[in-house]
Protein backbone atom coordinates (compact mmCIF):
# COMPACT_ATOMS: atom_id res chain seq x y z
CA UNK A 1 0.00 0.00 0.00
CA UNK A 2 0.98 3.64 -0.49
CA UNK A 3 2.20 6.02 2.15
CA UNK A 4 -0.28 7.55 4.54
CA UNK A 5 0.22 11.26 5.20
CA UNK A 6 -1.30 10.93 8.70
CA UNK A 7 1.35 8.41 9.71
CA UNK A 8 4.11 10.65 8.34
CA UNK A 9 2.58 13.66 10.06
CA UNK A 10 2.58 11.80 13.37
CA UNK A 11 6.26 10.96 12.85
CA UNK A 12 7.06 14.58 12.01
CA UNK A 13 5.26 15.89 15.07
CA UNK A 14 6.93 13.30 17.31
CA UNK A 15 10.35 14.27 15.97
CA UNK A 16 9.57 17.94 16.56
CA UNK A 17 8.44 17.29 20.13
CA UNK A 18 11.60 15.28 20.79
CA UNK A 19 13.78 18.12 19.51
CA UNK A 20 14.79 16.35 16.29
CA UNK A 21 14.07 19.36 14.09
CA UNK A 22 16.08 18.21 11.06
CA UNK A 23 14.12 14.95 10.89
CA UNK A 24 10.83 16.79 11.49
CA UNK A 25 11.60 19.23 8.67
CA UNK A 26 12.38 16.35 6.28
CA UNK A 27 9.07 14.64 7.13
CA UNK A 28 7.10 17.88 6.70
CA UNK A 29 8.83 18.58 3.37
CA UNK A 30 8.11 15.02 2.19
CA UNK A 31 4.43 15.28 3.16
CA UNK A 32 4.00 18.58 1.34
CA UNK A 33 5.78 17.26 -1.76
CA UNK A 34 4.07 13.87 -1.91
CA UNK A 35 0.60 15.08 -0.86
CA UNK A 36 0.28 18.64 -2.23
CA UNK A 37 -3.43 18.88 -1.38
CA UNK A 38 -3.07 17.44 2.12
CA UNK A 39 -5.73 18.66 4.56
CA UNK A 40 -4.48 21.26 7.03
CA UNK A 41 -1.46 22.08 4.86
CA UNK A 42 -1.30 25.53 6.48
CA UNK A 43 -0.64 23.90 9.85
CA UNK A 44 2.06 21.70 8.33
CA UNK A 45 3.77 24.76 6.82
CA UNK A 46 3.55 26.47 10.22
CA UNK A 47 5.25 23.51 11.90
CA UNK A 48 7.84 23.38 9.13
CA UNK A 49 8.54 27.07 9.80
CA UNK A 50 9.08 26.31 13.49
CA UNK A 51 11.52 23.52 12.64
CA UNK A 52 13.41 25.75 10.21
CA UNK A 53 13.54 28.51 12.82
CA UNK A 54 15.13 26.21 15.40
CA UNK A 55 17.63 25.09 12.76
CA UNK A 56 18.58 28.72 12.05
CA UNK A 57 17.11 28.62 8.55
CA UNK A 58 15.39 31.98 8.96
CA UNK A 59 14.58 32.64 5.29
CA UNK A 60 13.07 29.16 4.93
CA UNK A 61 11.08 29.64 8.14
CA UNK A 62 9.69 32.93 6.94
CA UNK A 63 8.81 31.40 3.56
CA UNK A 64 7.03 28.48 5.26
CA UNK A 65 5.00 30.82 7.49
CA UNK A 66 4.21 32.98 4.46
CA UNK A 67 2.93 29.91 2.60
CA UNK A 68 0.84 28.91 5.62
CA UNK A 69 -0.76 32.36 5.63
CA UNK A 70 -1.38 32.18 1.86
CA UNK A 71 -3.24 28.91 2.31
CA UNK A 72 -5.13 30.07 5.38
CA UNK A 73 -5.02 33.79 6.22
CA UNK A 74 -6.61 32.99 9.58
CA UNK A 75 -3.65 30.75 10.54
CA UNK A 76 -2.90 32.83 13.64
CA UNK A 77 -0.06 30.58 14.80
CA UNK A 78 1.94 31.13 11.62
CA UNK A 79 1.48 34.88 11.80
CA UNK A 80 2.42 34.99 15.47
CA UNK A 81 5.45 32.74 14.93
CA UNK A 82 6.66 34.92 12.05
CA UNK A 83 6.17 38.11 14.09
CA UNK A 84 8.02 36.63 17.08
CA UNK A 85 10.90 35.44 14.88
CA UNK A 86 11.24 38.92 13.35
CA UNK A 87 11.25 40.46 16.84
CA UNK A 88 13.89 38.02 18.08
CA UNK A 89 16.07 38.81 15.04
CA UNK A 90 15.81 42.52 15.84
CA UNK A 91 13.76 43.35 12.76
CA UNK A 92 11.44 45.54 14.82
CA UNK A 93 9.77 47.45 11.95
CA UNK A 94 8.62 44.22 10.29
CA UNK A 95 7.79 42.63 13.65
CA UNK A 96 5.59 45.63 14.51
CA UNK A 97 3.85 45.39 11.14
CA UNK A 98 3.35 41.64 11.58
CA UNK A 99 1.99 41.93 15.13
CA UNK A 100 -0.45 44.64 14.03
CA UNK A 101 -1.68 42.44 11.14
CA UNK A 102 -2.52 39.48 13.38
CA UNK A 103 -6.11 38.47 13.97
CA UNK A 104 -6.85 39.52 17.53
CA UNK A 105 -4.20 42.25 17.47
CA UNK A 106 -6.30 44.23 19.94
CA UNK A 107 -5.86 41.52 22.61
CA UNK A 108 -3.52 42.22 25.51
CA UNK A 109 -0.82 39.65 24.64
CA UNK A 110 -0.37 41.04 21.13
CA UNK A 111 -0.65 44.62 22.37
CA UNK A 112 2.22 43.88 24.75
CA UNK A 113 4.36 42.68 21.81
CA UNK A 114 3.35 45.78 19.82
CA UNK A 115 4.41 47.97 22.75
CA UNK A 116 7.72 46.09 23.02
CA UNK A 117 8.34 46.61 19.29
CA UNK A 118 7.55 50.32 19.60
CA UNK A 119 9.94 50.52 22.58
CA UNK A 120 12.72 48.84 20.59
CA UNK A 121 12.14 51.33 17.77
CA UNK A 122 12.50 54.24 20.19
CA UNK A 123 8.86 55.26 19.75
CA UNK A 124 8.49 55.79 23.48
CA UNK A 125 5.28 57.86 23.53
CA UNK A 126 3.37 55.26 21.49
CA UNK A 127 4.83 52.43 23.58
CA UNK A 128 3.97 54.22 26.82
CA UNK A 129 0.39 54.79 25.69
CA UNK A 130 0.04 51.11 24.81
CA UNK A 131 1.57 49.96 28.10
CA UNK A 132 -0.76 52.22 30.09
CA UNK A 133 -3.75 50.54 28.40
CA UNK A 134 -2.41 47.17 29.62
CA UNK A 135 -2.31 48.10 33.32
CA UNK A 136 -5.34 45.96 34.21
CA UNK A 137 -4.91 43.03 31.84
CA UNK A 138 -1.10 42.61 31.97
CA UNK A 139 0.06 44.68 34.96
CA UNK A 140 3.58 43.22 35.01
CA UNK A 141 4.22 44.01 31.34
CA UNK A 142 2.70 47.48 31.75
CA UNK A 143 4.76 48.36 34.82
CA UNK A 144 8.02 47.01 33.43
CA UNK A 145 7.55 48.67 30.04
CA UNK A 146 6.68 51.99 31.63
CA UNK A 147 9.68 51.77 33.95
CA UNK A 148 12.07 50.94 31.12
CA UNK A 149 10.85 53.88 29.08
CA UNK A 150 11.34 56.28 32.00
CA UNK A 151 14.72 54.72 32.69
CA UNK A 152 15.79 55.26 29.09
CA UNK A 153 14.79 58.89 29.44
CA UNK A 154 17.22 59.05 32.36
CA UNK A 155 14.57 60.23 34.75
CA UNK A 156 15.13 57.81 37.65
CA UNK A 157 12.39 59.18 39.86
CA UNK A 158 9.45 58.35 37.54
CA UNK A 159 11.09 55.01 36.64
CA UNK A 160 11.38 53.85 40.23
CA UNK A 161 7.64 53.48 40.95
CA UNK A 162 6.66 51.37 37.90
CA UNK A 163 9.76 49.18 38.27
CA UNK A 164 8.92 48.53 41.94
CA UNK A 165 5.38 47.69 40.85
CA UNK A 166 6.75 45.25 38.26
CA UNK A 167 8.94 43.54 40.86
CA UNK A 168 6.00 43.25 43.25
CA UNK A 169 3.89 41.65 40.52
CA UNK A 170 6.58 39.23 39.35
CA UNK A 171 6.03 35.70 40.54
CA UNK A 172 8.37 32.74 40.15
CA UNK A 173 6.84 31.78 36.80
CA UNK A 174 6.63 35.36 35.52
CA UNK A 175 8.74 36.04 32.45
CA UNK A 176 9.34 39.57 31.14
CA UNK A 177 7.63 39.44 27.76
CA UNK A 178 8.54 43.11 27.25
CA UNK A 179 12.12 42.31 26.31
CA UNK A 180 11.40 39.25 24.19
Amino acid sequence: PGEDHRYLLNLAEACQQLGRQEAAARYYEHILQKFPSVPKAAGIYNNLGLAYGVLGRDADAEAAWGRALQLDPAQASAGRNRAEALFQKGDYPRALESFRALPGASGPEIQSRIAASLFQLGRDEEALGTYKKLQKSLPFDAALGEGLIYQRRESPRPAEEPLRRALALAGPAQRPRVLG
